[in-house]
């Protein structure tokens, strides 16, 4: 079943390139200006255009490391009951930090929100909004079948996915009530030129949201964190790492937004609330923080 005439109508759609209203032709969503014509595949809207090629090489190594990391499932109940996972799953720890973070983020949005998932991997955000009864838009590079757009076969709800460039949202302009950037904004090489891009598709009362992105102090604790996985890939994946955009964000880098931030830390456990003073002590290198930062636009962007 496809849901391609539905897509268009949920959401207004703008050509990436000039942010042109899109027209329907013959089943797919064209541009009258540029006439660049965009297809749905596999209940997928695909607007990387004549811009794929130059991801390529990032998902290749992204994927990579994924499938080797052990990422995704071919069982649905993995997905549906996601972020929550049992213990003996390998992943468990990193999913009861972004549980912790889901359960801040359903307290800082509105209900029946319009909300763009920026970042959306396997869906499970987008999932879980859209059966709390949001209207939700899952963007991503991703459309890997198990750990990318792809997983949405998995879920018991039509979901609303985009393969597209952060940096050039196939939407129109203020239509969306919180734009999240789910795991996914450190990935950005300019966060100023892609926040700036969400705030085009925002309302002029609508929020940022920047969950789960690892956070530090210092910046030299990001790079240090960096050749940290560095050299772990290479040692126990023989994979070289040189592609991996910046990988982490600053506190610091928020003020250089365009928008006024607020910081909720994420409250997992005990255990992580003690990593920073237990890394002082111990002379490690900082740990990473991961919350949600919010967003809300200042005057300029009104």
């Amino acid at each position: 079943m496809t849901y391609a005439k539905e897509f268009l109508h949920a959401f207004a759609l703008a050509c990436p390139t000039d942010q042109t209203c899109l027209e329907m032709d013959r089943g797919q969503a064209r541009c009258p200006v540029c006439e660049q014509s965009y297809a749905c595949s596999e209940n997928i809207w695909r607007f990387l255009d004549n811009h794929a090629a130059s991801f390529q090489n990032f998902l290749d190594v992204y994927r990579a490391v994924r499938r080797a990391e052990g990422w995704g499932a071919q069982d649905a109940a993995y997905y549906i009951n996601l972020p929550h996972l049992a213990r003996g799953n390998p992943h468990a720890a990193i999913w009861r930090v972004r549980a912790a973070s889901f359960s801040k983020l359903l307290a800082l949005i509105e209900p029946r929100a319009r909300i763009l998932d920026v970042g959306a991997g396997n869906c499970w955000l987008a999932y879980q909004l859209t059966q709390r009864g949001h209207h939700v838009a899952a963007v991503d590079l991703n459309d890997d079948a198990e750990d990318g757009l792809g997983a949405q076969k998995f879920y018991p709800l039509p979901l609303y996915c985009y393969q597209a460039d952060f940096d050039r949202l196939p939407f129109a302009a203020a239509q969306f009530d919180a734009v999240i950037f789910n795991a996914s904004l450190h990935y950005s090489q300019n966060p100023a030129h892609t926040v700036n891009e969400a705030l085009r598709v925002l309302k002029a009362h609508g929020k940022i949201i920047v969950m789960d992105s690892p956070l530090y102090r210092h910046r030299a604790s990001g790079k240090a964190m960096l050749r940290d996985k560095a050299r772990e890939f290479k040692t126990r994946f023989g994979l070289e790492m040189d592609a991996t955009p910046r990988g982490f964000l600053t506190f610091d880098d928020f003020d250089k937004l365009p928008c006024h931030w607020q910081w909720h830390v994420s409250h997992v456990d005990l255990r992580w609330a003690l990593r920073p003073l237990r890394a002082r002590v111990l002379g490690q290198r900082e740990p990473a923080q991961f919350g949600v930062m919010v967003g809300t636009p200042s005057t300029a962007h009104m």
